[in-house]
């Protein structure tokens, strides 16, 4: 039973996050106004037809590209880099948690806690599985420009060994001197996927000083800002994974939506989303959580839409 409704949660992230994405195609129905006002309303219904078909084929396409990714995904690890190292674990490990809740979801066939900061214990699994594609879950000083640079060492010694192309993207949750990510690596290394940081509530302390990072990194298409109060949400350097990591039917409304965040980046980059999706896909959220009034709005509209229907 618990199983089934880890599939079904899987399932509507991966509904809601397709249809957004269809939206991103350029793909339109013409409204009335922009069909030749000579034409019968045969003639419209017919000329309708092949635009609709069109959709279709291409909600298909992408129902089939992130099923065959997820699939992909289903049989790699997920490596997870925690924040301050202990020499012992101390029972508050956020980011191995996190880590959990990915396999949990199905969307990784294990989980890796990368605690040597090095590449080799990542590459070797990169080997051992012969994947195409990998994430992590960086929190604070585990998101460090050198434990980045040190994935992407990683993917690169993997692709060498597999004769394919390994990459990798990751989801950075208050990275540790994220100004200084831009001297540790390229940002158009082939081997670098999407990047999704998330930041804590202005003002908090230990909030990543964002703004000393290189205009280039901000507007690198390859790399995605989430504020915690342009969602309407509070949380700290401490307590955005452990509200993901909380659990029992009274969560609050902010660990509701921080899993519900949380599980649809994860779903992003498991089904390797490209930066026009993701970016769809953070502006709902935004939508649905930053409305004027403060209030979450019903978001059933994107799955009741009958034009995609991605079953996993």
């Amino acid at each position: 039973m618990y199983l089934c409704k880890i599939k079904k949660s899987a399932t509507i992230i991966a509904i809601q996050v397709c249809i957004l994405c269809s939206c991103s195609t350029g793909v339109h129905h013409n409204t009335r106004s922009e069909v030749n006002t000579a034409s019968t309303t045969d003639t419209t219904t017919h000329n309708d037809e092949p635009i609709r078909l069109q959709q279709d084929i291409i909600d298909n396409e992408l129902c089939l590209e992130i099923k065959q990714h997820l699939s992909e995904s289903r049989n790699n690890t997920v490596f997870v880099h925690p924040g301050l190292l202990f020499p012992i674990p101390w029972g508050m490990q956020r980011a191995r948690d996190s880590g959990q809740r990915i396999v949990d979801k199905a969307l990784a066939s294990s989980m890796l806690e990368v605690r040597s900061r090095n590449s080799e214990a990542m590459s070797k699994r990169m080997v051992s599985e012969s994947g195409k594609h990998y994430f992590g879950v960086h929190y604070s000083m585990g998101g460090a420009p050198y434990v980045i640079k040190a994935a992407l060492k990683a993917a690169n010694e993997a692709s060498k060994q597999l004769k394919h192309r390994v990459t990798y993207s990751a989801i950075l949750v208050e990275p540790y001197q994220f100004s200084f990510l831009t001297d540790a690596i390229n940002l158009d290394d082939p081997h670098l996927d999407q990047v999704v940081v998330v930041l804590s509530s202005k003002n908090s302390i230990f909030r990543p000083d964002i703004s000393n990072a290189s205009k280039k990194i901000l507007t690198h298409n390859k790399f995605h800002f989430i504020y915690a109060e342009e969602i309407n949400m509070k949380w700290n350097h401490f307590t955005f994974l452990t509200q993901v990591r909380s659990d029992g039917i009274k969560m609050d409304k902010q660990a509701r939506q921080a899993k519900e965040l949380f599980d649809s980046i994860a779903v992003a980059l498991a089904s390797r989303f490209d930066s026009n999706q993701i970016n769809n896909m953070i502006d709902h959220l935004k939508t649905k959580y930053a409305t004027p009034g403060g209030h979450q709005i019903n978001s059933n509209w994107n799955i009741a839409n009958d034009s995609a229907s991605c079953i996993l």
